[in-house]
């Protein structure tokens, strides 16, 4: 990867208490994987104890903690209060505050639950309002319908080229702050009142940028949840696989190794090993509480 201009970069995810093990891991196998890069670190969040931002910052003392805009906040709450049980995973709109203006060039953003196995410098050659993979429904041959998201043909009018919200990387047309307007207003009751997708962040971002996106190969954001999908539509071998996400609901910090020995596909258990190898690497309290000693 080319860090010429990387001190205008960003690298941003966001973090709840639940998820600092995957951002400190997220991040300790960033900069594993790209050792030059001189951008900021951010992590985006409501609010975390002492104890987690101590064991963000013990990765590296440049990882800023980043409260969300007021202005992000108030949606956010109007929109959970207005939408019966979203309140428990509202959290994920946070990552809109990527799109807020903040004098960077290029931002990459990355949820807290992927893990580096390798450098992503192919997407920084790449110049696009915003760098992603398809999602599931994409690798279903599917497209989206313009106002509630749901499945269908694809067709004029229709989102054809939606994508995963995990990785993306973003470029100065997206960061001006007209993306970031157009995505606080699509986070309103009415909007999500017509959505029959089940998506949160990953459902704005689509509808601002589906029209706009380059996608690139899933082995930047090999989604485990969708992996069957991914095979049948574009092989990966496990040593292509650069960016590891784990989208499924069972997040690999909340496994004991007696859980991970019974699973019975030996991809996940060596994708779940992978993420305990880079957390003993990591070494915080924080991550030892998601990744317990192997007996």
């Amino acid at each position: 990867m080319s860090m010429d201009a990387s001190q205008n970069m960003q690298l941003v995810t966001v973090a709840t208490e639940s998820f600092v093990p995957g951002a400190c891991v997220m991040f300790a196998s960033f900069l594993r994987f790209h050792p030059d890069f001189q951008g900021q670190l951010i992590t985006i969040t409501d609010g975390l104890t002492n104890t987690a931002e101590a064991a963000l910052r013990s990765v590296s003392p440049r990882i800023r903690i980043v409260p969300a805009g007021q202005d992000l906040v108030e949606r956010i709450a109007r929109l959970s209060d207005a939408i019966p049980g979203l309140s428990e995973t509202s959290g994920r709109f946070l990552s809109l505050e990527v799109l807020r203006p903040s004098g960077a060039e290029r931002v990459l953003f990355c949820d807290s639950d992927t893990l580096f196995l390798g450098p992503i410098g192919s997407m920084f050659d790449i110049k696009s309002d915003v760098i992603a993979t398809g999602d599931g429904c994409f690798l279903r041959g599917q497209a989206r319908d313009a106002v509630t998201l749901a499945e269908v043909e694809r067709g004029p009018g229709r989102l054809n080229h939606t994508f995963n919200a995990g990785v993306m990387l973003f470029g100065q047309p997206s960061l001006t702050g007209d993306d970031f307007s157009r995505a606080l207003t699509e986070l309103s009751e009415l909007r999500f009142n017509k959505l029959e997708c089940g998506l949160h962040d990953q459902a704005i971002y689509n509808l601002v940028f589906a029209d706009r996106v380059r996608h690139v190969d899933w082995s930047h954001n090999y989604l485990l949840k969708h992996r069957m999908l991914i095979e049948r539509r574009e092989p990966v071998v496990p040593r292509d696989i650069r960016v590891l996400h784990f989208n499924q609901r069972t997040k690999p910090w909340n496994l004991s190794a007696e859980q991970i020995a019974l699973f019975r596909d030996p991809f996940f258990r060596w994708a779940t090993m992978q993420w305990r190898s880079a957390a003993e690497r990591v070494g915080t309290d924080a991550v030892r509480t998601g990744v317990p000693d192997p007996s």
